[in-house]
């Protein structure tokens, strides 16, 4: 028998038809409530030392000597001076210092809503501690000496636990990539790039021809049985135009025309540029603005990995980053503070870079880094310890004094996950939250 495609449609619950995980029923958006998450990855390792500055004189007078032609002067650091106190102002600071070109989050930092967690990275026994791929790949599973092995990263496990539901997924990435943070065993991250009103799918070599195809699918009405193939991928199609129509409708309704992504990558010239850290916190804004129940998002910014010319190379990106941040959150905290209170905004890097600078006035793969956590429930301050620059290992590195997944452990209790399954142990608390 001729099995008619609207007879089929009608008929499709009760057959039980099984469509891929992301085209399910759309549902109805839903206000934003619970923690979100907002991971920024500063990619290719940041050092830690130039982006904040030891300035006690035990401490100062050593990192100045074994980084002399990158050492940050004293007196260009005078107006990002800080102590772990958040209510000393720049002025009477005596004990830390952020890049100078950071002065957004300097500002940040007094409102008591950033921490910084000193000293945080891989712990000495982890594989490939200071290889890339190992690093980023610990740092996305939350496990140590698991590459190819673990298949999700500790953000889908988390949200395995708190559930996948809503108009859109999630978890959301902005950078093009289905990054493996995000890997998760009930559902996956809808993956987007640049200005996501535009959201469509990949066409690949057939172009605008795909919409002539998919209308050529639905003006035939008889196929003859729901599990032909050629019904299959006109409802496979047709499901999929009608999600990409859900996105594209929800970002429109959010337009931020008063959020700006531009940046001057090179003071004091007053010239603009398109800032992609900018442009991907921009959409994680309109996502949350819209109404949408996704609640992970992925950013990523490259260029960390400065083995040479490093201060002309990281002081832009230091302070696109600090900008961008410092931005997002007072966007979101005077547009919708209820959001804002729920926010939690962290970074990840790959790992440290060394104490002592290199030869072409740069630093090599090293050890333990620094992580900003900005949110409405995060208690201003500094974290962990900043390690002893006079006591370095065998490898010219200093110790880790903070494991990364205590870090990761303390993210996933606020987020409401049990973090035991995912970083393997219960991990003392940080102190960084207030709930």
């Amino acid at each position: 028998m001729v099995f008619s495609r609207r007879r089929f449609l009608c008929g499709a619950t009760a057959m039980g038809l099984s469509m891929p995980l992301f085209m399910r029923a759309l549902e109805a958006q839903a206000a934003s409530t619970g923690k979100i998450i907002v991971v920024v990855e500063l990619n290719g390792g940041n050092d830690f030392f130039n982006t904040v500055v030891p300035m006690t004189s035990s401490q100062y007078g050593v990192y100045n000597d074994i980084r002399s032609n990158i050492a940050l002067s004293a007196s260009d650091l005078a107006a990002t001076m800080f102590d772990t106190n958040v209510s000393t102002a720049a002025s009477g600071a005596t004990e830390y210092a952020l890049h100078p070109r950071m002065t957004a989050l300097r500002q940040l930092y007094g409102t008591g809503k950033l921490a910084i967690l000193a000293g945080v990275g891989l712990p000495s026994n982890a594989y490939g501690n200071t290889d890339h791929e190992q690093a980023r790949f610990a740092w996305s599973s939350g496990t140590i000496n698991s590459f190819d092995v673990t298949e999700t990263g500790w953000v889908g496990s988390a949200f395995d636990q708190l559930g996948q539901k809503g108009s859109l997924p999630s978890m959301i990435a902005l950078n093009n990539s289905s990054p493996i943070i995000m890997r998760a065993k009930t559902g996956a991250p809808l993956v987007v790039n640049g200005n996501i009103q535009y959201f469509s799918p990949n066409t690949g070599s057939y172009g605008t021809d795909s919409t002539n195809r998919l209308n050529g699918l639905n003006t035939n009405d008889d196929y003859a049985l729901a599990s032909m193939p050629a019904e299959f991928a006109r409802a496979t199609a047709s499901e999929t135009e009608e999600y990409v129509s859900t996105v594209q409708s929800i970002f429109k309704s959010e337009p931020l025309g008063d959020y700006s992504t531009q940046y001057a990558f090179d003071p004091p010239s007053t010239t603009q540029s398109y800032s992609p850290v900018k442009t991907q916190l921009e959409q994680v804004a309109r996502v949350l603005l819209a109404g949408s129940s996704s609640k992970a998002f992925w950013v990523s910014q490259g260029g960390y990995d400065t083995h040479g010319n490093q201060i002309a190379n990281q002081a832009p990106i230091l302070g696109e980053f600090s900008e961008g941040v410092s931005q997002f959150w007072n966007y979101m905290l005077n547009k919708n503070p209820t959001i804002a209170q729920n926010l939690i905004i962290m970074t990840i890097s790959d790992f440290g870079r060394r104490p002592n600078s290199n030869s072409t006035a740069g630093t090599d793969h090293g050890t333990a880094t620094v992580s900003f956590v900005i949110g409405g429930s995060v208690i201003g301050g500094l974290y962990g310890s900043y390690p002893s620059l006079s006591a370095l290992d065998g490898n010219g590195n200093v110790t880790v004094p903070v494991d990364y997944r205590n870090q990761i452990s303390d993210v996933c209790v606020e987020l409401g996950a049990d973090p035991t399954t995912i970083v393997g142990k219960v991990y003392p608390s940080l102190g960084m939250f207030s709930s």
